[in-house]
């Protein structure tokens, strides 16, 4: 693998461990990251700031599904699952752009959608076991994020 998919992987890994100093250590110091729609923010501090925020409690779970690297540039699918503050789970698809310099992220750029009950059930269908890898990563992990559901684990295990 890669120095830059080494990289963006333990920057993932960071977010799902909440783990500002791994996270931080795979960034930039003029690091911009850019969720469209939703805000853009350019170097670490601001960056650092960002990553726990009121509008969510606890940390993300975060999944790479998929990723592809062409010169200083890694892209990566990514499946994700979290809580508003107001106790709604919010799951989510990316396509996240890394630019890279020096094996270090200098510019995020991330396409979020909120998936719909439905939508994840498929995702969890098609995509070669995300949900069980993302229920094994959430066991792990030291949060309190409930498991799927029944009748969504019955219809991955089919």
């Amino acid at each position: 693998m890669s120095v830059n998919k080494e990289t963006v992987e333990k920057y993932i890994d960071g977010f799902n461990k909440n783990d500002h100093t791994q996270i931080l250590a795979c960034l930039t110091e003029d690091i911009v990251w850019t969720v469209f729609g939703h805000f853009r923010l350019t170097g670490k501090q601001a960056d650092d700031a960002a990553i726990e925020n009121e509008d969510f409690t606890g940390y993300p779970v975060l999944r790479i599904v998929r990723m592809v690297e062409e010169d200083d540039t890694a892209m990566a699918e990514i499946h994700g699952e979290t809580h508003r503050a107001t106790g709604e789970q919010l799951r989510m698809a990316m396509g996240e752009v890394f630019v890279m310099r020096d094996g270090l992220i200098c510019e995020r750029r991330a396409f979020v959608i909120n998936i719909e009950e439905n939508d994840y059930k498929w995702l969890l269908k098609c995509c070669a076991g995300v949900g069980r890898a993302l229920h094994s990563l959430r066991t792990t992990a030291d949060n309190e994020m409930p498991g799927p559901s029944e009748e969504t684990t019955a219809r991955s295990d089919s």
